[in-house]
């Protein structure tokens, strides 16, 4: 999961069984979408794990409230 399609489809490529779906999680809605995808996909979910992140390389001196919010939220 992640979301540019493009990259998630050269992954999947490489690698048998591995299924990709481009979504920003932070999007309105996405978590529901995510996993109703995943019960439509697999029939269930066993396990389910959040490790979605983002970082900006810059100095502490340039950044911002705003960039700092949306890195952690």
């Amino acid at each position: 999961m992640g979301r540019r399609e493009g990259p998630l489809k050269e992954s999947a490529a490489l690698h048998h069984g591995i299924d990709i779906l481009a979504i920003d999680v932070c999007g309105e809605g996405a978590p529901a979408e995510v996993i109703r995808t995943a019960i439509q996909r697999w029939g269930r979910i066993d396990h389910l794990i959040n490790n979605a992140g983002a970082t900006a390389v810059m100095r502490l001196a340039d950044t911002d409230e705003r960039t700092i919010t949306n890195l952690l939220a």
